[in-house]
């Protein structure tokens, strides 16, 4: 997720009342928890992966399921702030 698009669901989440902020809020958890066992699986066959190539491959995928967490985490955390700030 790009920072135009995090700051798209900012603007949407903020601009929602609060039984709708607590849905996108939950949305977006979900699809943390979904790229965390995506990173579980990808990270067992790390271990059982043997070819250089595939080893990168997978090295890179793991990297960008981690900054797509990381990015999630932070507007999570940004919202989470903002809401608390207008309350």
């Amino acid at each position: 997720m790009k920072a135009p698009e995090i700051l798209n669901i900012i603007n949407r989440f903020l601009s929602n009342d609060k039984a709708k902020q607590y849905k996108q809020s939950k949305n977006i958890n979900d699809v943390l928890k979904q790229l965390e066992k995506k990173a579980i699986i990808l990270r067992k066959k790390l271990e059982n992966e043997n070819n250089e190539n595939n080893l990168k491959l997978i090295e890179k995928k793991l990297a960008v399921i981690y900054a797509q967490r990381q990015k999630g985490i932070d507007a999570i955390t940004m919202l989470k702030s903002e809401v608390s700030l207008s309350s």
